[in-house]
């Protein structure tokens, strides 16, 4: 295929992935095929959609920084955590198979599925303070996360959402920021082993790359003033989650 034209398709990928990605995680539901369809080798397209994942997540960031809903003393500590986990992922990942791991993901996302009903769109943050009960659940599920984050990724910027969601610590848009900043240190933390194992195509990285950082803009801009339809959003990428790690398995 003709280098513009690839550049074209996978700049494209990237503005869509980071324009939904940045609030509702799963953009590697664009991101990764689109690299598979170009001829990109699995292994390699696993480590370059998680080393580009490091720029949407960072262009999110700071666009849901100005904003003000990142809660930083939360969520601080536990992307710090998830340095060490996520590299322990990326290391098992380079040797061991993730169809079974597939499996068992898209079962859980069937179950959060059900779920986000529970789920309110508000724009401000739920809790000030955090029981100590709900902050060890919190850091021992965001650890678990960072692990399969550094294996495999699919689905990881959905699944972090939810032990925000769910145990009431945030709402909808403070989960999604503090999403981006824990995505934020798993992806340098992943990424610097995929770099080491030379599972990174750097040429193909930039034009998705260059697309997801201006698509994550839009998409940060865009669910603060519509917050209803970003929970409709995110039961679709949930869906789209589970399709893709089906097929992939089968």
């Amino acid at each position: 295929m003709d280098v513009v034209l690839q550049s074209i398709i996978l700049f494209l990928s990237g503005l869509v992935a980071g324009t939904y990605g940045s609030v509702v995680g799963g953009g590697s539901l664009v991101s990764f095929p689109v690299m598979i369809l170009l001829g990109i080798p699995v292994d390699i397209a696993t480590g370059t959609n998680r080393f580009n994942a490091i720029f949407m997540e960072a262009s999110s960031l700071f666009a849901f920084a100005r904003k003000k809903l990142v809660q930083w003393k939360l969520a601080l500590p536990i992307a710090i955590l998830s340095i060490p986990a996520s590299i322990w992922g990326a290391s098992i990942a380079i040797h061991v198979e993730a169809k079974t791991l597939n499996i068992i993901v898209a079962v859980i996302l069937g179950l959060l599925l059900f779920c986000l009903p529970y789920v309110k769109p508000q724009q401000k943050q739920i809790h000030e303070n955090t029981g100590k009960q709900k902050l060890v659940f919190l850091y021992i599920i965001s650890i678990f996360l960072a692990i399969y984050a550094g294996f495999h990724g699919a689905a990881y910027g959905t699944f972090i959402l939810f032990p925000f969601l769910l145990l009431g610590t945030s709402s909808l848009l403070n989960a999604s920021a503090n999403a981006r900043l824990i995505g934020l240190f798993a992806s340098i933390a992943a990424s610097i082993v995929f770099i080491q194992n030379g599972s990174v195509d750097f040429a193909a990285s930039w034009p998705q790359i260059a697309g997801s950082v201006i698509g994550a803009q839009i998409g940060v801009n865009t669910a603060v003033k519509h917050l209803k339809l970003i929970k409709y959003i995110l039961s679709i990428v949930v869906v789209g989650s589970i399709i893709k790690l089906i097929l992939e398995t089968f």
